[in-house]
């Protein structure tokens, strides 16, 4: 197994991202839990909050990111579900590096010993961007552990957008603060990301390595394939992927499916539009309490 420091480029830079970390989650209002529970790929941390016994909703957030993506939900997402928003192995958050091999079932047998290490059987999911791969992953391979599923802005559904990739290639070759910056915008070009997530994104691009996208697209078949009650939202001003074409190839596949494309808001959908984002989810998972 690689070291953990091993992908990040500096040993202080490890130091700097952790700290980093700690310090946002030190000023976080709603109390939240830190845990570690054991994996066949490594031990995964994560955060959990909300009352014991509530419905199970997993967060599984999206590439070069970790579980403090859901600051501006886990306040609300909490008082109704039991939330555990994971830190995803082999990125930058506190989990193992492992970085299982994206075909086949692997990062679905992952979060399936997740579920196992907390008790769980059957979990609510909302997954962003890579997360919402992960979601359909999960739905695909282990459809008995999933009630029903969000991915939000996933991949595998339509083409990158060459614009985008020129973007995130530009910020992880130069890492500068201008093609950072630019990649940033691009994320969340309606409302910008907050300055925690806009920072957490400048120390990630400049000291982690992140994983190789991009990720090839799902069949029609597996899509098929997934039984659970599914609501696909998509921000209308998503930069990486069209997104008339995700709602629309969602819709012709997956059986069971609400897809919308949702106003004012990008790729970062969870922060720019968090009001509907919860609605959504209380209105969504609360169907299946």
């Amino acid at each position: 197994m690689l070291g953990k420091r091993s992908l990040f480029r500096s040993s202080q830079g490890y130091t700097t991202l952790m700290a980093a970390y700690q310090a946002q989650l030190a000023r976080w209002t709603v109390p939240v839990d830190s845990r570690v529970v054991p994996t066949r790929y490594g031990h995964t941390h994560l955060l959990a909050a909300g009352a014991e016994g509530s419905p199970p909703l997993l967060l599984i957030h999206g590439l070069s990111a970790c579980a403090l993506v859901w600051r501006p939900n886990i306040p609300t997402l909490s008082q109704t579900f039991r939330v555990y928003a994971l830190d995803v192995i082999g990125d930058v958050g506190k989990s193992a590096p492992t970085r299982p091999p994206l075909r086949g079932s692997a990062y679905a047998d992952w979060l399936v010993d997740v579920l196992d290490a907390l008790s769980i059987e059957r979990a609510n999911v909302i997954g962003l961007s890579l997360g919402g791969w992960m979601t359909l992953k999960l739905a695909i391979h282990a459809p008995d552990r999933v009630i029903r599923i969000m991915p939000l802005c996933p991949p595998g559904l339509t083409p990158y957008r060459m614009e985008f990739v020129q973007t995130a290639l530009r910020a992880t070759l130069f890492r500068t603060r201008e093609t950072i910056g630019s990649l940033a915008r691009s994320l969340s070009p309606s409302t910008g990301l907050a300055p925690e997530d806009a920072e957490m994104l400048h120390l990630t691009i400049r000291y982690h390595r992140s994983k190789r996208v991009p990720l090839r697209l799902f069949s029609d078949e597996e899509l098929g394939r997934i039984s659970a009650p599914t609501t696909l939202l998509v921000g209308e001003h998503e930069a990486i992927f069209n997104p008339v074409m995700m709602v629309e190839r969602a819709r012709q596949t997956i059986p069971s499916i609400r897809a919308d494309v949702i106003a004012n808001a990008g790729h970062a959908l969870n922060c720019d539009q968090p009001a509907v984002l919860h609605e959504r989810a209380r209105q969504f998972f609360g169907a299946a309490v």
